[in-house]
């Protein structure tokens, strides 16, 4: 049986392999532009990483997000804006196509969300599983989906802490 072993850090504690494999990987999912990712990835606030025997299965991450781009994804919902909007995001989640089904990246979400408890996270996807996930760990389903650049339906979740 595979033993995965979890990792949550600051994107400023990682090695650079570190941040070159979860870039890799974040490319591999094909749901983000590249220009400027690395850039991205490095203002992140954390990021998780699961290994398999050495081997980067999956990862998640907790994005900082800039106030004008969250009140973008809440107008493209219709919903009206908050006072309090998330201003942290669960996203980059994505896990390697050969490890797929084995809840790794649940369980990495699990972590990486527990070490931001008390704060209010968002989150999109267009992805039915990913959106399950959310459900069943207190995120609300707001607004309307609205169309997104991968994905036909792109869903806003939110979890206020």
């Amino acid at each position: 049986m595979e033993k995965p072993q979890f990792i949550i850090r600051r994107p400023q504690d990682c090695s650079k392999a570190e941040i070159r494999q979860f870039e890799k990987l974040v490319i591999e999912g094909g749901q983000v532009r590249t220009e400027g990712l690395d850039k991205k990835i490095l203002n992140c606030k954390l990021l998780g990483f699961c290994y398999v025997n050495k081997e980067l299965a999956s990862i998640a991450a907790i994005k900082i997000k800039p106030a004008d781009q969250i009140r973008d994804i809440f107008k493209k919902t219709q919903t009206k804006e908050k006072e309090n909007l998330p201003k942290l995001e669960l996203g980059y989640c994505f896990t390697n196509h050969h490890h797929r089904g084995k809840k790794f990246n649940s369980a990495l979400n699990d972590r990486i969300l527990e070490a931001v408890k008390g704060e209010s996270v968002f989150a999109t996807t267009g992805n039915p599983i990913m959106a399950h996930y959310f459900e069943s760990r207190g995120f609300y389903l707001i607004g309307k989906p609205y169309k997104g650049n991968f994905s036909p339906l792109i869903y806003l979740y939110v979890k206020y802490n």
